[in-house]
């Protein structure tokens, strides 16, 4: 019963709540009504606000060139500073190290053979070759004086026909060896020796460049910083784990894990809606808040606009967004790499712009009007309008500096 009273007194005191808020509202419109406002020249910008981060200019990724998996031995120490040429990283090199001498005794090898073969084998073969054929050539000649001689027994009746068929047939042959070891002479000049040659020093060339190969693995294994600047750790996935790598652990080639950043050529790049990039002009300028630093405002600049748009991860596929890079002025040294920040970025500016306020503005269906005096009345003054803000909007045409304006 008593929950029912209660109900009752609500209905009862409403009637009475409406009026109070109604007529309040009344009194402040009464109080509102003909207001006056005189119209000044001002400053007057527009900023576009977009979330941002802040990055080096000049940041140098920091990866293994080794190909095989290589364990890290020695780490410089993440947000240090290094100089250009500064160790930063060694691998393990111990196996590399041994490939090395190795390789060094194999190309030592191929080498001294190729000066073998060279100097020794095929100067040797040479002489042989001509020692028999000088013996094959002497050999032809007696056989060919034997033969001559056997002719003229044979024409005197002291040899038989069938004795000057076999020296004649014996000639034949040391002719036949005499001509067949010029042969070979000739292939081994121009074939064999030729062959062996460029055969022995293909194995000098590939020792060659197998151990230039295995040296520059092996210089790889220390990597020096290639700029001043601060190390950054990169986390990446390791041994299951996504986190920054660290003395022990094994990375594979081209797997990034560290960054040498600029600190002295800081921007900020952003992601500009597609629908804003007409409001942001190239080399607009900008202001640019941390948000670890709320109170901190840096001055920057539009210096590059993306040519192409993207899209963002967990943003609809269809939205898309253009990179807008930004420049620094003079950014304190209290600033790190990847810090979040806002950026108001400025699409529109006047050094003196005649404001007006937004309610002091009014429309038909001609367009946008104010109210000034008229005798003892007000009158309609026609306005042609240009930008606006949250509060405010710029007069192009239609009213001065001066004069005033008033609510209906």
């Amino acid at each position: 019963m008593k929950k029912d009273k209660r109900w009752y007194s609500l209905f009862a005191l409403a009637p009475i709540l409406i009026a109070s808020i109604w007529l309040g509202k009344a009194d402040s419109n009464q109080n509102r009504k003909g207001q006056a406002y005189t119209l000044t020249t001002s400053p007057f910008r527009i900023a576009r606000t977009f979330s941002g981060e802040i990055l080096s200019a000049k940041a140098v990724d920091i990866a293994s060139t080794l190909n095989q998996a290589s364990t890290i031995t020695y780490l410089v120490d993440e947000g240090s500073i290094v100089t250009q040429g500064q160790l930063i990283v060694r691998f393990d090199e111990g196996q590399l190290q041994r490939d090395v001498y190795r390789l060094e005794k194999e190309f030592q090898l191929a080498e001294s053979e190729l000066t073998r073969v060279k100097a020794a084998d095929i100067p040797l073969e040479q002489h042989d070759m001509e020692s028999e054929i000088s013996q094959a050539a002497r050999q032809f000649e007696e056989a060919k004086n034997f033969l001559s001689g056997s002719k003229e027994l044979f024409i005197e009746g002291l040899l038989s026909e069938s004795d000057l068929a076999k020296h004649e047939s014996d000639l034949l042959h040391a002719k036949t060896q005499l001509n067949a070891l010029k042969r070979k002479k000739q292939i081994m000049d121009t074939v064999s020796h030729p062959a062996l040659i460029e055969q022995t020093q293909a194995r000098v060339h590939f020792a060659k460049q197998e151990l230039s190969f295995v040296q520059k693995q092996f210089k790889a294994c220390n990597l020096y910083a290639s700029q001043t600047g601060m190390v950054l750790f990169k986390p990446l996935h390791i041994q299951n784990e996504f986190r920054t790598a660290r003395t022990g652990d094994s990375l594979y080639r081209n797997q990034v894990f560290m960054q040498i950043a600029d600190m002295d050529s800081l921007q900020v790049q952003c992601d500009i809606p597609e629908s804003e990039i007409s409001h942001v002009p190239f080399a607009a300028t900008a202001q640019v808040t941390p948000q670890a630093f709320p109170d901190m405002t840096i001055n920057a600049e539009v210096m590059k606009l993306g040519s192409m748009a993207h899209s963002l991860s967990g943003r609809p596929a269809w939205q898309k967004f253009f990179r807008c890079t930004l420049s620094l002025s003079d950014p304190p040294d209290n600033l790190r790499m990847g810090m979040s920040a806002d950026i108001h970025i400025i699409s529109y500016s006047r050094n003196a712009a005649l404001l007006i306020p937004r309610q002091f503005i009014q429309w038909d269906d001609k367009g946008p009007y104010s109210l000034i005096k008229q005798g003892k009345g007000l009158k309609p003054q026609a306005l042609t309008l240009g930008m606006s803000n949250a509060s405010h909007t710029e007069i192009i045409s239609g009213l001065s500096a001066g004069e005033k304006v008033y609510l209906p």
